[in-house]
């Protein structure tokens, strides 16, 4: 590359507009919509909220309330037999917020996931 100056142009204008701009230009965002599951993906997510549920840090928590409300709104839907436990427990007062155990493990992760992508996308553009 012959031209850095170019690049740090891109780099710049990718983190202005897609990591700081709006929310529905935020490039995470984009990418969750962009890219949908596929049924093993669903399978997997499926798992691991379930396991969560055992024994849920601070995160994964806010995550299983979360959803746990987005199934009550939508009353037609079943919810699963184990998240179904999970806010029986909460509502019943057997399960409190766990208090934080140690540093946020993704405290930095869309930070870290938006510098990926601006250096990847800077790459493939001016290699």
């Amino acid at each position: 590359m012959n031209n850095y100056n170019e690049a740090l142009q891109f780099a710049k204008t990718f983190w202005i507009g897609r990591v700081q701009g709006k929310p529905e230009n935020n490039i995470c965002f984009k990418d969750v919509m962009d890219n949908p599951l596929s049924e093993t993906g669903m399978e997997r997510l499926y798992d691991a909220l379930e396991q969560a549920a055992r024994d849920p840090d601070t995160n994964d928590f806010d995550v299983l309330v979360t959803l746990t409300v987005s199934y009550m709104r939508e009353n037609y839907q079943m919810m699963p037999v184990w998240l179904a436990s999970f806010a029986a427990d909460v509502l019943g007062g057997k399960r409190k917020r766990p208090t934080k155990r140690g540093a946020d493990k993704y405290k930095n992760w869309g930070r870290d996931y938006s510098l990926w992508r601006a250096v990847n996308d800077c790459a493939t553009s001016f290699l």
